[in-house]
Formats: structure tokens, C-alpha cells, sequence
């Protein structure tokens, strides 16, 4: 069992360094960009969650490549997102006046960066959660 847990993360490691680098780099981006919210944790819960669903994203992407080692990284990892970035999206839409816009129009320099970063997140969220909606489309249609 070890070695095939080992297999399956080489395995992905591999598929990953075949990706176009625009994939990569968008990957590498949506990381940065959302566990950068660790230094909003101590004040507010959304960025928790933001890092709490990478990892559960991460874990599931592992394990997906684990049990179902005949599907690629991107067809697991898009079907994970869905599953687990469809209620952060939610989240985000019920809270975003209370918790978001109120932040950017505080004034406070601090709260108003969270309010920007939570825009950011939103909107990269959005447009990865189309592009993963095409790509289950395209796993199912094939």
C-alpha cells in the first residue's frame, strides 16, 4: 500500500511537469495567492477555510490518484475542485457585502488588503471553477 501511495504521488508529480507552462504557472499562482491569506486567520474565518479546502483539495487529488490511477491529475484534481470549492463559492456569495465589501470600505489599510485579497481569491475561485466545470464536461463527454 505505502508503494502505491508513493506511485501515485510520482505519478502526479510527472503529469504535472508535462502540463503547458500557462497551467503551471495559473496552479502555482492559485497557491500562492491562497494560502497568502495565512496572515488573515487570526482576524477573520474566511481565509481558514480558503486553506483548510487547498489542503482537503490537495489530500483528495492524492488519494484520487491513489485509487483511481488509470484517470490524470487534471481530470481527479478538477473533479476534487468542484466537490470542495462549489461550498466555498457559496460562502463567498452569501457573505460577500457583511463580511467582504465592508471590509474594503473601512479605511483601515489592513482590513481594506483583506477586502482586496478576498476579490482576488473570488474571482480566481470563479474562474477556476469554470474551467473545471469544462473540464468534468469534457471527462464525461469523452
Amino acid at each position: 500500500m505505502w508503494q502505491t501511495l508513493v506511485q501515485a504521488i510520482a505519478d502526479r508529480q510527472a503529469e504535472v511537469a508535462l502540463l503547458p507552462e500557462g497551467v503551471k504557472a495559473w496552479i502555482k499562482f492559485m497557491r500562492i495567492l491562497f494560502f497568502g491569506g495565512i496572515i488573515f486567520t487570526p482576524w477573520w474565518k474566511f481565509p481558514r477555510y480558503v486553506i483548510l479546502t487547498m489542503i482537503l483539495t490537495a489530500a483528495t487529488i492524492l488519494f484520487g490518484k491513489f485509487f483511481f490511477p488509470h484517470y490524470n491529475t487534471l481530470s481527479v484534481g478538477a473533479v476534487s475542485q468542484l466537490v470542495l470549492w462549489t461550498p466555498l463559492l457559496i460562502y463567498i456569495f452569501f457573505h460577500w457585502r457583511t463580511d467582504f465589501l465592508a471590509s474594503v470600505k473601512s479605511g483601515k489599510p489592513f482590513t481594506m488588503f483583506f477586502g482586496v485579497w478576498v476579490a482576488v481569491v473570488s474571482l480566481t475561485l470563479s474562474a477556476s471553477h469554470i474551467l473545471n466545470i469544462i473540464g468534468v464536461g469534457k471527462i464525461i463527454g469523452s
